[in-house]
């Protein structure tokens, strides 16, 4: 059974002439669940509030960000999260 990540918005925001759906949002995993390969057309600022998690982006080396970590995935770069 696949799981769903769960998105849930929590702030909008006019951000000049870009066009933004969300600026803030709460995404919640399930304990090991990937993200699987995305990219974002916008860069992306973050945070793991409950566990800890590895962050790649393509070509890069993998990160272990410990609960509390911030992290930051550049506009149009592939990244996974597990």
């Amino acid at each position: 059974m696949e799981q769903t990540i769960v998105r849930k918005p929590l702030l909008s925001a006019s951000l000049g002439s870009k066009r933004v759906t969300s600026v803030v949002r709460e995404i919640i995993f399930q304990p090991k669940q990937q993200t699987g390969r995305h990219r974002h057309p916008c860069p992306v600022l973050g945070y793991f509030a409950e566990v800890t998690a590895i962050l790649e982006i393509e070509g890069g080396t993998k990160h272990e960000l410990p609960q509390g970590m911030a992290f930051y995935e550049p506009a149009s770069t592939v990244g996974l999260a597990f």
